[in-house]
């Protein structure tokens, strides 16, 4: 992961990390600024906003968010960019939380939103290793009971994976897992 330097502390325009020298089109120079928001309702996103230079004074365009993640961080790329990262319900294993965890480093400080999102995402991911739907047959089934159960069994993974696609991850959708 091309992440290097945590930029922490900078959750609303008010308190946005500021870069005062950002190319706007291909001559004019503006200010942009950056920021993670957070509702309680979505997670985080990653907003930024670019100052006007063709108006007199600092006037700033309108923002430009990403879409919603669980919990995100900000920070530099390897040229020195400010970028960001994060986990998502479902999306992220286990493996991609402990490194993002790692990542923001143990001194990071997650408001007590973010704090329990993680916990969501770890249960989440946790929950589904136990997880299995599956539609039995009886004892004295006929070929055809069998065929017409395995075709709904069939179905019902269809219709769960598109409807649970975006917890499971991809590969798991696909299977119908």
């Amino acid at each position: 992961m091309d992440f290097h330097g945590i930029i922490e502390g900078h959750d609303s325009e008010d308190k946005a990390y500021v870069v005062t020298d950002y190319p706007y089109g291909f001559r004019l120079r503006c200010q942009i600024r950056y920021w993670i928001e957070t509702s309680k309702t979505q997670g985080d996103r990653f907003c930024s906003q670019t100052s006007n230079p063709k108006r007199p004074g600092l006037v700033w365009n309108k923002p430009k968010k990403s879409t919603y993640m669980a919990v995100m961080i900000m920070g530099f790329d390897s040229k020195g960019h400010v970028t960001y990262t994060g986990i998502s319900k479902g999306w992220s294993n286990l493996e991609a939380i402990a490194e993002f965890e790692a990542l923001a480093g143990a001194g990071y400080s997650f408001n007590s939103y973010q704090k329990s999102m993680i916990a969501v995402c770890k249960a989440i991911q946790k929950a589904q290793k136990h997880i299995k739907i599956e539609i039995v047959g009886t004892t004295n089934e006929t070929p055809e009971d069998r065929e017409a159960r395995e075709a709904k069994q069939a179905e019902v993974k269809k219709d769960l994976a598109g409807i649970f696609g975006h917890y499971l991850g991809e590969e798991k959708a696909k299977a119908g897992i």
